[in-house]
């Protein structure tokens, strides 16, 4: 299941449902988690590296955002409910808006296609929004200062690069 048009997943028990940029919805009879753990492997990574790894980078220990692809800007963050026991992950989008409606509710507004009306303070959500664009700048930080390891690679034929290079010893 690729998630690259996903905005949102709402989960329960044992079904999750995906609301797509387009506003239609997918329903999978899967745990959302589960459906993040086959996304980052889609992508060639796992959900505990890149859980590790965005811990590691913004000094965090729960509520961890989930980075499926830097190159596609595909992270998720959850959201916490302590009223329902559905489980919300929102796509970070970058020019997302966050309307405060009172103390404990806030419209969260995505490319004016869709918009969610949820039970938190506006500002657990903005943190959730502050660590994904801190840790996509930090990979774009160490993509600039080593380019090296940068998302595209370039491949070499082995035998054009003897050639050219000569014999190695």
């Amino acid at each position: 299941m690729q998630l690259k048009n996903t905005l949102l997943m709402i989960a329960d028990r044992h079904k999750t449902t995906l609301i797509q940029y387009d506003g239609t919805s997918i329903s999978l009879d899967k745990k959302a988690k589960q459906i993040l753990y086959d996304a980052c492997l889609m992508y060639g990574t796992t959900l505990s590296g890149t859980v590790e790894a965005i811990k590691h980078h913004l000094h965090i220990r729960q509520k961890c955002p989930v980075c499926i692809s830097i190159r596609h800007q595909l992270v998720f963050f959850p959201l916490p409910s302590s009223k329902t026991p559905q489980e919300m992950w929102i796509r970070y989008v970058p020019n997302m808006h966050i309307r405060i409606l009172s103390d404990h509710q806030t419209l969260i507004e995505i490319h004016d296609r869709l918009k969610i009306q949820v039970g938190l303070n506006h500002r657990i959500i903005k943190r959730q929004l502050h660590r994904c664009r801190t840790y996509i700048d930090k990979l774009h930080a160490i993509d600039v200062e080593y380019p090296c390891f940068s998302t595209t690679l370039n491949m070499v034929d082995i035998d054009t690069f003897i050639e050219q290079v000569g014999h190695i010893h």
